[in-house]
């Protein structure tokens, strides 16, 4: 009997271990009776503090759930948020739910703290904001991850998570691999400036050889523009603040660096191939190639192009400065980010574009004491310098660890400097190369050509997206697959080299030799029996 017991039961270990249908049987009720609230947002206790045992205050974080096409895969991508309010569209298009469509895993989209509506405090003082960083922020996602994995999404038994992010929740998504694999078995790291810097001239470097690519008369128009805008705001400041309703912005700086983002924001997200209002570095040279108005100069087609990007991004000149008024505001407002991004870039992470030493599209007053200056004004002067090296210490910067990430850069996009590309060393011979830490970290990188910030990120779009893109999609689809199939939290298929393979063959060897011993045993002893039982008479020879 034992033997049959261990017959049986080494053959159920088997078929469960390596049937991966077996087991979810039982959660196809899940996806005929969907009990997932898609497109509603969902409340979770989060910890104010992770790194403080002793605080035990609280604040509701917001988050997404879309089950649509999870059937049974125990897996699922967890979309980090950045620094914006929470979407509900987050979960309903872009590449992240064509991923969970393809691999059949269930979609969950995670608010940032401080942003949208997961607000830990009723304002933004500085003082309420010491509890927002990218540190926190990660410790909010794992909590979050372990937390929904036992109460939410308890019956799906989900063993395969992939984090995904863009731009700054790039960067989290990354350093969420590194700092949590057991949790993730991969990411997603979009458009993310990884490396911390505060003088980042090489965002305007950038923008200038971009567009050099595309128009050089473009640029010398926008040179020319900025020198005119300079000498006019000099002397008649009050002229233009009402021309772009720009009245709140009283200093004079902050102004020409509205100038100088809405120029950058035309190539940052600009489309070649998109919609006519995402062709904006075509709006932008050619509005300056235009003859100006009589009576008017190049400055003007550039206060044109402003107000037309006003309308089309639907903001105003107020709104869109990085200007102090605006940013010391500690009013609650959900649909605000501004104080508090500029908060983490004044404390952790820097980013400051400023103007380069040579060839600069933007005005030269925009330096890097201008944004020091801003930040002692809004937040105080303990805040002047964010700590650039204690960033880059404790994630890694260029430098960084972590395993199975697939990074993704666009090549017009300026942030991709600060990003992970592919890195070359010079060979004995002289030779470039790879310096190896892409296959040594299980890595895979992708730039696309002429595209734009988080270009991946966007929902496919069959007619105008490029091969370069549709061929890094694909990198990482193959790349999160490969992932899964080399993971311990992948369910694997047959595998006869594999020790659980061979363990269970032995099992299955072992247990087929007793119970064919078993066999023999209970025939031996039936026909012992059976003699005893009749015995054969005894019949002499020579009677």
């Amino acid at each position: 009997m034992f033997a049959i017991f261990f017959f049986v039961a080494s053959n159920i270990h088997a078929y469960v271990r390596f049937n991966p249908d077996y087991s979810n049987h039982r959660y196809n009720s899940i996806n005929n009776n969907n009990t997932q609230s898609n497109g509603q947002f969902r409340i979770f206790n989060q910890k104010l503090d992770h790194f403080d045992p002793t605080n035990t205050k609280t604040f509701k974080q917001r988050y997404l759930v879309n089950d649509t096409y999870y059937r049974n895969s125990h897996t699922m991508y967890l979309y980090l948020n950045g620094e914006a309010p929470l979407r509900a569209s987050r979960s309903d298009g872009e590449y992240a739910l064509t991923l969970s469509k393809l691999h059949k895993a269930v979609l969950v989209v995670l608010e940032h703290r401080y942003y949208g509506e997961s607000q830990p405090f009723t304002d933004h003082s500085t003082q309420n904001l010491k509890y927002l960083s990218a540190k926190q922020a990660l410790a909010d996602a794992a909590h979050f991850a372990e937390w929904i994995k036992a109460n939410d999404l308890k019956a799906l038994q989900i063993r395969k998570i992939v984090v995904v992010g863009g731009s700054y929740a790039g960067c989290l998504s990354a350093w969420f691999r590194m700092m949590y694999p057991h949790i993730a078995v991969a990411a997603i790291s979009s458009s993310a400036p990884v490396v911390a810097k505060a003088d980042y001239f090489e965002y305007d470097q950038h923008i200038r050889e971009t567009l050099e690519k595309y128009s050089q008369e473009c640029v010398v128009n926008i040179q020319k523009a900025t020198t005119e805008i300079e000498e006019q705001i000099a002397t008649d400041y009050p002229t233009v603040q009402k021309l772009l309703g720009c009245e709140k912005v009283s200093d004079k700086v902050d102004f020409l660096y509205v100038i100088a983002d809405m120029v950058s924001h035309s190539v940052q997200y600009n489309q070649f191939a998109g919609p006519e209002d995402k062709q904006m570095i075509k709006l932008l040279c050619d509005t300056l190639s235009q003859a100006p108005a009589a009576g008017k100069t190049i400055k003007d087609n550039m206060y044109d192009f402003v107000s037309k990007m006003f309308v089309n991004m639907d903001t105003n000149c107020y709104d869109f400065s990085s200007s102090a008024e605006i940013l010391k505001d500690t009013t609650m407002d959900f649909t605000k980010s501004g104080r508090q991004w500029t908060y983490q870039t004044c404390t952790e992470f820097g980013y400051f574009q400023v103007a380069p030493a040579e060839n600069s599209l933007r005005s030269k007053q925009i330096t890097l004491e201008y944004h020091y200056d801003l930040c002692e004004k809004i937040f105080g002067p303990e805040f002047r310098q964010p700590d650039i090296e204690a960033t880059n210490a404790f994630f890694g910067g260029e430098d960084m660890l972590g395993t199975n990430i697939a990074w993704v850069n666009g090549a017009a996009d300026p942030w991709m400097r600060l990003s992970i590309i592919p890195r070359t060393v010079k060979g004995q011979n002289g030779e470039v190369k790879d310096d190896g830490r892409q296959q040594r970290q299980r890595w895979e990188i992708a730039l696309i050509e002429n595209g734009s910030h988080c270009t991946d990120l966007r929902e496919p779009n069959a007619t105008t997206d490029s091969q370069s893109l549709v061929k890094a999609r694909e990198m990482e689809r193959t790349a999160i697959e490969y992932w899964f199939e080399s993971s311990t939290f992948y369910t694997p298929k047959w595998q006869w080299s594999s020790p659980s393979a061979i363990f269970s063959m032995a099992m299955f060897g072992v247990s087929l030799l007793l119970l064919i011993l078993s066999v023999i045993l209970v025939i031996v002893a039936c026909v012992h029996h059976k003699n005893k039982r009749n015995p054969v008479a005894y019949k002499p020879i020579n009677p």
